[in-house]
C-alpha cells in the first residue's frame, strides 16, 4: 500500500505549474492521457485513474483506464475500454450533478444499477475510495476524470480544489485538442488557447514571486487589465462569523485605494461567490432582485472566490464595460486563476508569520532582541545618520509582583507595560522587549529636559487585579545618539549605566552624564585592578577573634578579606564593595581566601596556637558550585587540618535563591564532614526561625543591628531573649557580633549568649597577630579596646 502524500503549498503550485506546461504541448489525446497517467500522482494521491469521455448522442460513456489493477465490468470485459450506461456510473452521477463525486467502495447507498457491479469490481481489488470530476469542452461536460485509492478518508475539501484545477488545465488541453480536429489549421484558434495556457503560465510564476498581499493585488489588476479589459477592481475581506465585508482596496484604472468599507453580508453576488465557493458573474454588485431596475451605464462584474485554509477569505471583484463573449471559458480561466492566488496568498502568510515571530516577542507584541539589534545597526549605519535616544526600561520589584500575584499576572503586567509605552511614547517610537521585564524604546528625545521625561508618566503605571489598583513602578536609563556615543555597544552600555544610577537614586528617570562616565571608569578600573589581585599575594584574610562568654578566652575566628593594594594600602571589604556584584570574582575569592587560611592554620598549628576553629564567609554563587565542598575538604586534608577546625558562615539571603536545593545538598555534605556552618546576620532576612529547622545550622550570629539596639529598645531586647532561649533548645549555640561596649557585653553575658565578637575585644587582625593575642587570651590578660 502506498504511504499517502503531504504536498505543502508551495510545491503544489510550482507542480502545477508544471502539469500546466506538460500538458499544453500534448499533441494527441492519448498523449493527454498518457501525461495524465505519468504526472496526476504525484499532484494527488492515487492508485488507480481513469479518464470517461461521453460516447454517441452522449448516451453511454467509453472508460479509459490508465494506471491500477485492470477492472472488469460484470457485463464487459474489455479491460482498455468499457462501455457503461451514462446515468449507472459514479462518472455519470458526476456528469449529472455537473461537480466532483467522491464515494466509497462498495457504496451501500448506491440504487441497483450497472454501477453498483462496478463499485463491487473496485471493492474486489482493494479499492476503498474514489473521487470523480468532469472536464469540459466550450462550458459543456464531456466527459470525468476518477482516481481510486486503497486508504481511507485521502480525498478531503482541499484535495477536490486541487482535482478540479487538474481538470480543468485537461479540459484545455482537450479544448485545443477538439478545435484543431474539428476546424482543421486554424492557426488564429490554436494560438487563442495555446496563449491562454501560456498566460496562465506567467501569472503563475508572477503570482509565486510575490512577497506580499498588495503585489499580488497588483499582478492581479496588470492581469485582467491586460487581458479582460477590467478598469476597475475591488478586494473584499470576508468574515463569516459577523457576517461582514470589508473593502480593503480599491482599484481604477491602476491607481489603488485603501477604504476599509463595512457592510454586512446580503442576498448579492458576493454573497452567492461566498456561498457556493465558485466565480460568478452578474451585471453589478448590487441585489440581484434589484437587476432589472438599475439606470444609467452597465458594468459587468465577475467575483472570484480566495481560499485560505480551505474557505473562502477573499474576494476579488472586477468591473469592465463590456459583456465578455465566451463566460464559460472565463469561469474555467478565473476558477485556475482562485487556486493560484489562494496558494499564493497562503504562501505570503506562512512567511509573514514566520517572520512576525521572527522580530516579535510572542508574549507582549513588541519587538524582540533581535529586531531590536537589527533597528539599532540600522541607525547606526544609516546615511544620513539622525539622532536617536536609546532608552533601557526595567520593571521594578517584577519578581515579587510574579511570586505575590501569580505567573499569569506578571504576564498580564509584561503586556499592558509595552502598550504603556506604546501610548506615552506614541506609534513612531520602536518599542522591544529584551528579555524578562527590560524593555528598549528607541525615540528621538536628546532635546527633551529631564524635568519633561519625568513628566511622560514613565515610572507608573497602574493595572486593576483582583478589584484592587496595584502600581508598577518603572526605572529608566537614557543614552542619546551621538551625543553620548557613536557604537551600539557603548550606547547599551551608557543607557545600562544610567539605568542602574535610576534604580539606586530618588529619580526614577537619568540621563547619561559625565558623573555616571567617571563613575563607571572608576568602577571598571577596580574591577580590573582585582582580577590582577586575586592572582597575586594582595588578597590577604585578617582574623577577628571571637570570645567565649563564660571563660573569656578565644574559641574561634572569622577570616575578613583585605585587600593589600600595592598604591591605596590595605582595603576593607567597604572600599571594593563593588566586586561582590560580579559573580566570577565574589566566587574566586572564596578560593583564594581558603587557601591562605589554611596555610595560616597549618602554621599556627606547628606553633601550638590554640585557635579552635576559623570561620570564612561563602557566597551563593560557591554553594552552587558542586565543586566547591570537594575543594574545602582536599585543602584542608592537604595542610594537615580537621573539617571540625573550620566553619563556612552563610546569611539568610542565601535560601531565599531560587535554586536553594543545591544550596541545601551542599550544606549538608559539608556538615556531615563535621564542618560547623554558621548562619550570619541573623534576623535580618525573612522566615529566620524556619531556617533553623530547614538547614543543618551548628552556630547563629545575632545581627548587629539587635546587639546596639537591644540596650534601648525593649522590643529588640525581649526578641533576642527569645532567640537565644530558642537556640539553646535546639542545641544551636549564639554569637553576638559588633559588640563594641562593656554595657553591651554585660547584658548579653547576663541573656546567656554563648560567645561575642566586636571591637570591644579585638579589631581584626593580620595573621602575624593572632598568635600573640591568642596566648595572651590564655592567660586571660586580654586589655579589652574602649568604645
Amino acid at each position: 500500500m502506498k504511504k499517502r502524500q503531504t504536498i505543502g503549498v508551495v510545491k503544489r503550485l510550482s507542480l502545477l505549474n508544471k502539469f500546466m506546461f506538460g500538458i499544453n504541448k500534448c499533441k494527441t489525446q492519448k498523449c493527454v492521457f498518457d501525461y495524465i497517467e505519468l504526472k496526476l500522482p504525484s499532484l494527488i494521491h492515487t492508485d488507480h485513474t481513469s479518464i470517461s469521455l461521453l460516447g454517441e448522442a452522449n448516451k453511454t460513456l467509453k472508460k479509459y483506464e490508465l494506471s491500477g489493477k485492470e477492472v472488469t465490468h460484470e457485463e464487459n470485459t474489455r479491460p482498455v475500454t468499457q462501455t457503461l450506461q451514462t446515468d449507472k456510473t459514479a462518472s455519470g452521477f458526476a456528469l449529472l450533478k455537473q461537480g466532483t463525486y467522491v464515494t466509497e467502495y462498495p457504496n451501500k447507498k448506491c440504487p441497483t444499477c450497472a454501477a453498483k457491479a462496478y463499485c463491487g469490481a473496485f471493492s474486489k481489488l482493494g479499492y476503498v475510495t474514489g473521487m470523480t470530476t468532469p472536464i469540459y469542452i466550450r462550458g459543456q461536460a464531456i466527459g470525468t476524470i476518477n482516481v481510486a485509492s486503497n486508504t481511507k478518508n485521502v480525498y478531503n475539501k482541499n484535495t477536490k480544489k486541487v482535482f478540479e484545477t487538474i481538470a480543468l488545465l485537461v479540459s484545455a488541453a482537450l479544448e485545443k485538442l477538439h478545435f484543431i480536429k474539428t476546424i482543421g489549421s486554424s492557426q488564429s484558434r490554436i494560438n487563442t488557447h495555446a496563449a491562454r495556457l501560456k498566460m496562465l503560465t506567467d501569472i503563475s510564476m508572477q503570482l509565486s514571486h510575490a512577497k506580499t498581499e498588495e503585489n499580488l493585488l497588483q499582478i492581479a489588476f496588470d492581469f485582467f487589465s491586460g487581458n479582460l479589459s477590467a478598469h476597475k477592481m475591488s478586494y473584499v475581506v470576508v468574515d463569516n462569523k459577523q457576517q461582514i465585508f470589508t473593502l480593503t482596496y480599491g482599484c481604477d484604472n491602476g491607481e489603488f485605494s485603501s477604504v476599509k468599507i463595512d457592510f454586512p453580508m446580503r442576498k448579492n453576488l458576493l454573497t452567492h461567490v461566498v456561498n457556493s465557493e465558485e466565480t460568478l458573474f452578474h451585471s453589478n454588485l448590487d441585489d440581484i432582485e434589484k437587476t432589472n431596475s438599475q439606470k444609467g451605464e452597465v458594468n459587468y462584474t465577475w467575483s472570484i472566490p480566495i481560499f485560505k485554509n480551505e474557505k473562502v477569505s477573499r474576494l476579488l471583484n472586477l468591473t469592465t464595460n463590456v459583456e465578455p463573449n465566451y463566460k464559460n471559458d472565463l469561469i474555467d480561466i478565473f476558477t485556475i486563476f482562485s487556486s493560484l492566488f489562494s496558494a499564493a496568498l497562503e504562501t505570503i502568510t506562512a512567511n509573514e508569520v514566520i517572520t512576525y515571530r521572527a522580530n516579535h516577542d510572542i508574549l507582549t507584541g513588541a519587538h524582540n532582541r533581535h529586531s531590536f539589534q537589527e533597528k539599532i545597526n540600522s541607525l547606526i549605519n544609516g546615511n544620513p545618520v539622525n539622532p536617536f535616544s536609546l532608552l533601557i526600561i526595567d520593571l521594578d520589584g517584577f519578581k515579587q509582583l510574579n511570586d505575590f500575584h501569580g505567573h499569569l499576572f506578571g504576564d498580564e503586567v509584561l503586556i499592558k507595560a509595552v502598550r504603556h509605552f506604546q501610548t506615552i511614547f506614541g506609534k513612531e517610537s520602536f518599542v522591544a522587549r529584551l528579555g524578562g521585564d527590560e524593555f528598549a524604546v528607541i525615540s528621538d528625545f536628546s532635546k527633551y529636559k529631564l524635568s519633561a521625561l519625568n513628566g511622560m508618566k514613565l515610572n507608573t503605571m497602574k493595572i486593576e487585579h483582583d478589584r484592587r489598583i496595584i502600581p508598577v513602578g518603572f526605572s529608566t536609563g537614557i543614552a542619546h545618539f551621538p551625543r553620548h556615543a557613536q557604537s551600539k555597544s557603548k550606547l547599551m552600555k551608557f543607557a545600562d549605566l544610567a539605568l542602574y544610577k535610576a534604580k539606586v537614586s530618588t529619580s526614577n528617570v537619568k540621563v547619561f552624564n559625565s558623573k555616571i562616565a567617571k563613575q563607571y571608569d572608576q568602577k571598571s578600573n577596580l574591577l580590573n585592578e582585582f582580577k590582577t589581585a586575586l592572582s597575586g599575594d594582595e588578597i590577604v584574610p585578617f582574623y577577628q577573634p571571637i570570645i567565649n562568654f563564660k571563660t573569656h578566652k578565644v574559641c574561634s575566628l572569622e577570616a575578613l578579606v583585605r585587600w593589600d593594594h600595592k598604591e591605596r594600602g590595605m582595603l576593607s571589604p567597604e572600599d571594593f564593595g563593588d566586586v561582590f556584584k560580579v559573580p566570577e570574582l565574589s566566587a574566586k575569592i572564596a578560593y583564594v581566601m581558603h587557601e591562605r587560611i589554611c596555610k595560616d592554620m597549618a602554621k599556627w598549628k606547628r606553633n601550638g596556637v590554640n585557635f579552635n576553629q576559623v570561620g570564612i564567609n561563602v557566597e551563593t554563587v560557591n554553594l552552587l558550585d558542586p565543586a566547591f565542598p570537594l575543594y574545602l575538604l582536599s585543602e584542608l586534608q592537604k595542610n594537615g587540618l580537621e573539617p571540625s577546625e573550620y566553619a563556612i558562615e552563610i546569611t539568610e539571603n542565601f535560601v531565599l535563591n531560587s535554586q536553594n536545593q543545591y544550596i541545601l545538598e551542599c550544606l549538608n555534605r559539608l556538615q556531615q564532614a563535621r564542618m560547623s556552618i554558621v548562619l550570619d546576620d541573623f534576623g535580618t532576612g525573612f522566615s529566620s526561625i524556619s531556617h533553623l529547622m530547614d538547614l543543618p545550622i551548628t552556630t547563629v550570629k545575632l545581627d548587629k543591628s539587635y546587639v546596639t539596639n537591644s540596650l534601648s529598645s525593649q522590643k529588640k531586647y525581649h526578641i533576642v531573649n527569645s532567640i537565644i532561649g530558642l537556640t539553646k533548645k535546639l542545641n544551636i549555640s549564639t554569637i553576638a557580633e559588633g559588640i563594641e561596649t562593656r554595657k553591651e557585653k554585660s547584658l548579653f553575658t547576663g541573656l546567656m549568649c554563648d560567645y561575642g565578637q566586636g571591637y570591644y575585644f579585638s579589631k581584626p587582625l593580620p595573621a602575624h597577630d593572632v598568635a600573640n593575642y591568642i596566648n595572651k587570651s590564655e592567660s586571660r590578660k586580654i586589655k579589652t579596646l574602649a568604645a
